[in-house]
């Protein structure tokens, strides 16, 4: 199965542990200029379909609980969640639709998605 809109996806609550455990540097090149970005790897499960887990890519300074309290709904004491919608971007692995993440930041940021799946292995292998 794969990560769609309107699907339920279970996101951990931020800790300074949690995000210096799990944050990534991405570049990439934007109208002819280097970029860079944090962004936080989790491995997030689909409650839509049966907890599945899928990579998330969140930017640094929007994996906050200030920002998670506006966007998702608080679940527990230590997760929120957030519904997929046209706030979240996709990337997968290959053209065969393989390995879909879901990437959710400022979309002015346009990072190609091999700079994201480069950190894929890192997700799914690690267990972030």
């Amino acid at each position: 199965m794969t990560l769609a809109n309107g699907n339920i996806i279970v996101i951990p609550a931020p800790t300074d542990a949690y995000k210096n455990e799990h944050r990534v540097t991405v570049h990439w090149q934007q109208t002819f200029v280097n970029k860079e970005g944090n962004y936080i790897v989790l491995l997030v499960k689909n409650k839509s379909q049966d907890g599945a887990e899928v990579p998330m890519f969140i930017q640094e300074d929007w994996y906050t609980i200030a920002k998670l309290d506006k966007e998702a709904t608080k679940s527990g004491s230590d997760e929120y969640e957030f519904v997929i919608n046209d706030r979240v971007q996709y990337g997968q692995k290959n053209a065969n639709g393989d390995g879909r993440f879901a990437i959710w930041h400022d979309k002015g940021r346009k990072p190609f998605q091999a700079s994201l799946a480069l950190f894929y292995p890192i997700a799914t292998h690690n267990g972030c």
